[in-house]
């Protein structure tokens, strides 16, 4: 699995990663520092929740954005490609990997191989 954060987004506000700054993963979702930052002092209760940063946007700025969340879209589907590749390796059957994704094993066979 490709797990060079250089080449993700932040799941939260769409920053590219950095090798100065690398995103941390998880299954699918990737954060970076700043996002982590505001979170724990949020949840610490050392800041109060901000409200939706696209309630502040202007129409041109919430247009400017679908490409990051676009990029994140896209390495959700990679990663969730590479969990079934991983499935798959370890003698998983497509019908057991379309059952778990609640699909029909054509569906999973398209999709995935």
């Amino acid at each position: 699995m490709d797990l060079d954060s250089t080449k993700k987004f932040c799941s939260f506000c769409g920053d590219p990663g950095r090798h100065e700054t690398p995103l941390f993963g998880g299954l699918g979702a990737f954060i970076c520092g700043p996002c982590v930052q505001h979170f724990h002092e949020t949840v610490l209760g050392e800041r109060l929740p901000k409200a939706p940063p696209w309630e502040a946007m202007s129409d041109a700025e919430v247009l400017g954005q679908l490409w990051a969340i676009a990029q994140t879209g896209f390495q959700a589907e990679d990663f969730l490609a590479e969990w079934v590749a991983l499935a798959r390796s370890r003698g998983g059957s497509w019908t057991a990997v379309a059952q778990a994704l609640g699909i029909p094993r054509q569906d999973a066979l398209d999709r995935f191989s």
